[in-house]
């Protein structure tokens, strides 16, 4: 994502805000197998779990929150809350929110989540920060919200740093400033996210708010590509197809734009459609080329000198194109 296009990002998941012992649980179950919400669970949890202060185990909550075991798991994390422990106060504030063994409640959400946040718990503080900024579950309070987000990527919280950059490069809750911006998604592309990666990248090769460096922000554009962000995939094959920061090289090119087009960006679907159509950095391929070409103008990518192309196609060749554009089309909606 280009910086400037802010966007928040709730918290998906608490795994790392609860200790974890030798055993962990299994991945998640599916939400076939997940138990229905109930109502908020009471103190006596441990009559329909079984646990007692003296079995409690830090690890069960969120063992069986990933088992999707929603109603144990929420049971446990307010028995392991009750007695301060704070994983468990951030877990049960991701239930709160998310309605899971509970019935949806946020702004019981935002209270375990602002226990959690004094406590010092980073994901809680970044999820409160997002419900603040957003007014989601809470009255709208962009300066507080801000100060927990801060305060978590203080904390080295990824996703924390990368908002701030982007609230530092948007100008719009904080006066903008691409030099603290900068280094926010350092911080977060340092901890290996992608799209700090992707805005760090673009901030180099622009020399904005750090010094100019064409090869470094092809560095990390290719870091965001290669972590599975589809626009850095789609900004990484044109410098590496022009020769840009990058060892020029069409074939390698050509299969970041697949790989995009693939994972269903529609611009990347346009360039590899016209590489496919010259033969540049793969093998010419019309009916392919236009079958994507078709799948990308569907999406709003048009371009004339495809639809020229198009024009010449045999009435059975057009028949085939369509058929694969809705076949391949699919998994985006087209």
């Amino acid at each position: 994502m280009k910086p400037g296009k802010h966007r928040l990002h709730r918290i998906y998941k608490v795994a790392a805000a609860i200790a974890l012992g030798a055993a962990i649980a299994p991945a998640p179950l599916s939400t076939a197998n997940a138990q229905a919400p109930a109502e908020a669970p009471q103190t006596s949890a441990s009559e329909e779990t079984g646990a007692t202060e003296a079995s409690l185990d830090p690890n069960e909550a969120y063992a069986a929150f990933q088992r999707g075991l929603y109603l144990k798991a929420a049971a446990r994390a307010l028995r392991l809350a009750e007695t301060g422990n704070v994983p468990s106060m951030t877990l049960l504030g991701e239930l709160y929110f998310e309605g899971l063994g509970v019935i949806q409640n946020k702004e019981t959400a935002a209270k375990w989540y602002q226990q959690a946040a004094e406590a010092g718990d980073r994901h809680a503080q970044f999820a409160l920060g997002v419900m603040q900024l957003q007014g989601d579950g809470v009255r709208e309070n962009k300066e507080s919200g801000i100060k927990w987000l801060e305060m978590a990527a203080e904390q080295n919280h990824a996703a924390a740093a990368y908002e701030m950059g982007l609230i530092y490069t948007t100008g719009t809750e904080r006066p903008r400033d691409i030099e603290k911006a900068a280094d926010f998604f350092t911080r977060s592309a340092a901890l290996n996210n992608a799209e700090a990666q992707y805005a760090l990248g673009t901030l180099y090769i622009e020399g904005a708010g750090v010094e100019q460096d064409e090869v470094r922000g092809a560095q990390l554009i290719g870091l965001a590509a290669e972590n599975g962000l589809s626009d850095a995939q789609l900004e990484y094959a044109i410098l590496v197809f022009r020769g840009e920061g990058v060892a020029k090289s069409e074939e390698t090119a050509a299969a970041w734009f697949r790989r995009a087009a693939e994972g269903g960006n529609p611009v990347a679907q346009n360039r590899l459609a016209r590489v496919l159509a010259a033969g540049r950095g793969t093998e010419q391929d019309l009916i392919e080329a236009m079958t994507w070409h078709l799948m990308a103008r569907e999406r709003g990518v048009s371009d004339a000198w495809l639809d020229g192309m198009m024009a010449s196609l045999s009435p059975d060749e057009l028949n085939t194109v369509r058929k694969k554009a809705v076949e391949f089309g699919r998994p985006w909606g087209g």
